[in-house]
């Protein structure tokens, strides 16, 4: 499924060429890596997979359509190629929201394989938002998904990981159990892995406390849910920081930034 968005970027801040500088931005992040290694057949059949399967997850929120990753602007390395590019940074996988671009590990097991290639492109697709201060100026992340960035700091990563990995496990549960792409033998010994197991458990324990407390707006949790996704993928963060606000009292919201 091919997305219809001309651009990973959403929104430009600032008194530029906006034209100009997404034209700039769309031609970054396609040279080849120095340790990159061809794709397969295989590989290319995981890559349309995991894309596929993201658009479908990302149109039932995103009327205006989904961005397409470019084939150039996947790259895969070797086992632990990520950890060495980024000099110890990042592991199994990193996105690049101002390129539109990622790089993934080869690892041996395709549905770990698949499921990283989902988790880089969700940021991808996310929404994303740049300033660029003046047509001489490098562009600078505002907003990635659900993390905010300012002077002080990077604000919610971890809600925005956390609402990552929600869909990297169903797309496991629902995408890749169901799917003849993998070996039924991998499947059942594979149990989703998450190094952020509790927050993906306090994400279901809030969105419960916030429907629970305001019960006259919603008819069930995964209609609060729907609030911090329509924040991640649409960039649509204030109705989330209402309710926040309004049931955990002023300023609610900003302390969780700080700590999520």
């Amino acid at each position: 499924m091919e997305g219809n968005k001309k651009s990973h970027i959403d929104k430009i801040v600032g008194n530029v060429d906006k034209k100009g500088v997404l034209s700039y931005l769309e031609k970054l992040g396609k040279n080849k890596l120095e340790n990159e290694l061809e794709k397969t057949e295989r590989d290319q059949e995981l890559i349309d997979f995991s894309q596929k399967s993201l658009d479908e997850y990302l149109l039932d929120y995103r009327k205006d359509g989904v961005y397409e990753v470019l084939n150039e602007k996947i790259h895969i390395v070797p086992a632990e190629g990520v950890f060495e590019f980024t000099d110890g940074w990042f592991k199994g996988g990193s996105a690049s929201s101002l390129y539109g671009s990622c790089l993934v590990d080869r690892n041996s097991s395709d549905i770990i394989f698949s499921i990283r290639l989902f988790h880089e492109m969700f940021h991808l697709k996310s929404f994303t938002s740049i300033h660029v201060r003046d047509n001489n100026s490098s562009p600078v992340n505002r907003r990635s998904g659900f993390s905010i960035y300012n002077k002080k700091g990077e604000f919610f990563e971890l809600v925005d990981e956390t609402i990552n990995d929600y869909f990297c496990k169903k797309f496991f549960e629902e995408k890749i159990k169901n799917s003849n792409l993998f070996d039924k033998e991998d499947i059942e010994k594979y149990n989703f892995d998450s190094p952020r197991f509790q927050l993906l458990e306090k994400f279901e324990e809030i969105s419960e406390d916030l429907y629970q407390k305001n019960k006259n707006d919603f008819i069930s949790k995964e209609d609060v849910k729907k609030l911090f996704i329509d924040g991640d993928i649409n960039g649509n963060i204030l109705p989330i920081a209402r309710l926040i606000e309004k049931t955990y009292g002023k300023g609610s919201f900003r302390i969780a930034g700080k700590k999520y």
